[in-house]
């Protein structure tokens, strides 16, 4: 009979091992299955007793725990449940381990009209647990779930599109396009404000999933469907797998998304750099062993709006107002005096026309410590509701090579064909 964990401990204690080569037997994995053993039998014991709160924290306890009899442990829990509380947590749980047997059941749940009408909860859980599955024998049952719920009920079909859009396929996003089409139709007057708002949020919804499946953030179908168009019969959708990579250690960053890639300039100081904010794409910067900074670029894609404008003009226009006078009062204006006027050019730079605003200067808000500066912002219009644009700046007293690989890696810029 194996030896438990602590029946090993005790032998060890007691001296009944006379050299440390016959501890050889103990197995660290014998030790593991007990443990699993004891929190299943722990999970039982707590969900028949009706203790939501010690049975849903033994399905947590499980989590980061691979082992099939988990798995079908939760997946019976799922199912069975009296508790409502548990079932979620069980549902939920296994799915995240990929269970097919779960899949399989919560397929045929998708229409239980009882379980939608009676148990809302646990009939959002079977929706938000297929997301999990990713799994093309979902997509018409899903279907007509969104069909029935689209205008009445959108913590139903919301959720349902998400899971929809899971599926990487490319009649997905011709779906998906379809009923964002539908979901912008609500000129009609006649058409109740309770049913309009509805649409408003499954178009939400709608816009998540297809800049999930495909890596575009595009407002409005028109748009979505011009670059579908244009990109279909080519178009390979992104991994979702894919573990995301520290750019920090790369030679050369490649933005999937939107088709480009930037190389690194060889010297040492030069680093890219994990950058996300405000639809930040990544940075590239120069930094000294002094931790002093002398060039930056931050490369970014941001949604066309009301103060940036719907074109490359007036975006470069607000950029040279937040240059001249600041976007607000707190940071005020960018440079505090101009050597050489803010200036725009066209260049063709790795295949495609990019416009180019610059100028040069006495820095201002947040740039003030540098006495001059030279900056530039690179930008095109991947569709006509996006800006993926180069924001770069140098400090004019770095050294020649300094803004020289500044430039060369920026304008080096390739984009795919």
């Amino acid at each position: 009979m194996a030896l438990t964990a602590s029946r090993t401990c005790l032998i060890l204690a007691l001296g009944l091992f006379a050299a440390p080569a016959a501890v050889a037997p103990f197995a660290p994995a014998a030790a593991f299955a007990d443990e699993i053993d004891d929190g299943l039998k722990t999970l039982a014991e707590k969900a028949k007793a009706g203790d939501e709160n010690a049975a849903v924290a033994a399905i947590v306890a499980f989590d980061g725990k691979e082992d099939a009899r988990i798995t079908a442990a939760l997946t019976d829990l799922a199912k069975s449940a009296k508790s409502e509380a548990v079932a979620i947590a069980a549902m939920k749980s296994a799915a995240k381990r990929k269970s097919a047997d779960l899949a399989k059941w919560l397929k045929t749940k998708l229409e239980d009209k009882k379980m939608a009408e009676d148990h809302p909860n646990r009939y959002q859980a079977v929706l938000d647990s297929l997301a999990h599955c990713a799994d093309k024998s979902h997509l018409a049952p899903l279907e007509d779930v969104v069909k029935k719920y689209f205008p009445t009920n959108p913590a139903y079909a919301g959720r349902a599109i998400t899971a929809y859009g899971t599926v990487r396929e490319k009649a997905v996003v011709d779906k998906l396009l379809e009923w964002l089409v539908l979901s912008e139709n609500t000129r009609d007057n006649k058409m109740a404000a309770a049913t309009k708002e509805n649409y408003g949020i499954n178009k939400g919804m709608i816009l998540k999933a297809l800049t999930a499946l495909t890596m575009q953030d595009i407002a409005d179908s028109g748009t979505w469907r011009e670059w579908w168009e244009k990109e279909k019969k080519t178009f390979t959708f992104p991994d979702p797998n894919v573990k995301e990579v520290d750019p920090a250690g790369l030679s050369e960053f490649t933005d999937h998304a939107y088709g480009w890639t930037m190389k690194k300039p060889e010297h040492a100081d030069w680093k890219f750099e994990k950058f996300s904010e405000y639809g930040g794409r990544v940075m590239l910067h120069n930094t000294d062993e002094k931790n002093m900074l002398w060039a930056r670029v931050r490369v970014y894609a941001r949604k066309a709006q009301a103060d940036t404008g719907g074109t490359i003009e007036t975006f470069i226009k607000w950029f040279e107002k937040g240059w001249r006078e600041g976007h607000n009062k707190e940071e005020g204006a960018e440079f505090e005096e101009f050597s050489r006027q803010p200036a725009v050019e066209k260049k063709m730079i790795g295949g495609r026309e990019l416009h180019v605003l610059s100028a040069r200067g006495k820095g201002g808000g947040s740039w003030k410590w540098w006495s001059s500066c030279e900056r530039r912002v690179y930008v095109f219009m991947p569709n006509k509701s996006l800006f993926v644009y180069w924001e770069c700046v140098v400090n004019n007293a770095a050294e020649d090579p300094v803004k020289a690989a500044l430039w060369q890696a920026v304008e080096g810029v390739t984009f795919k064909k």
